[in-house]
């Protein structure tokens, strides 16, 4: 059985180099020791944290030693994930090594805030947001997306469209906000149908639709050479 794993290093070392090589055997050594002694030989699970295995984390990554390497005492630890990740170091007690470091406690049960961080120490950050629907733009250029949360940050994918130049359709198609304003494609002149001075007439936008509407109504037939009553004889009467 091994039990001085510090009696394995050579003698002669520099000052500086002991606690080094002997930390390196009781990593090395410790499986045997676990083993001998018949306990499991277990290694610490790496939890997530975002500075595990990282300064001053770097090479902490075992529990429950038999003993207590000299090199690690007061080494720093981590623990937890998100807002739970917390920090401590290793003491030595009972000749046990023993870790200081405990986990925080979560903000929330659950993570729907779009913020970036994991507030419910779950290991994901904002995984239970909700995406919901949205609408953007008017007439025409009206259309639809969703809010959904991404690296932190609320994104509406939802883009209106491009407006065109009205035209007499009823569709707001120039996106102000207003259907077939200004007489789109009216104001031509056009036949009514009608005779007399009833027959001509200028289009006019209407419900979504060109009508012609004519430029006089009937009026009482004068001596004038036009057929202004609209029945289709001049100057009756005269």
């Amino acid at each position: 059985m091994i039990t001085n794993p510090s009696a394995l290093l050579p003698k002669g070392l520099l000052p500086g180099m002991r606690p080094v090589l002997l930390a390196m055997v009781y990593v090395l050594a410790s499986p045997i020791l676990h083993a001998e002694d018949g306990g499991p030989a277990e290694t610490r699970p790496d939890r997530g944290s975002p500075t595990w295995g990282t300064p001053p984390c770097e090479g902490v990554t075992r529990d429950n030693f038999q003993a207590c390497p000299e090199a690690l005492v007061g080494a720093a630890t981590c623990c937890g994930v998100g807002v739970c990740a917390s920090t401590g170091q290793y003491s030595c007690g009972g000749d046990q090594l023993q870790d200081s470091c405990v986990p925080g406690e979560p903000v929330s049960p659950t993570d729907d805030s779009c913020d970036g961080i994991d507030q419910d120490c779950s290991g994901e950050s904002d995984e239970d947001f909700v995406e919901q629907a949205t609408s953007c733009g008017t007439g025409a250029c009206a259309s639809s997306g969703a809010m959904t949360c991404q690296n932190g940050q609320i994104s509406d994918s939802c883009e209106p469209g491009t407006p065109s130049p009205e035209a007499c359709n009823g569709i707001d198609d120039d996106c102000d906000g207003t259907v077939d304003e200004n007489n789109p494609e009216g104001g031509t002149t056009c036949s009514t149908g009608n005779v007399g001075v009833c027959s001509t007439g200028t289009t006019l936008c209407t419900n979504g639709s060109l009508s012609c509407e004519p430029d006089n109504e009937p009026s009482q037939e004068v001596c004038d050479g036009l057929d202004n009553d609209c029945d289709g004889m001049v100057d009756e009467g005269c």
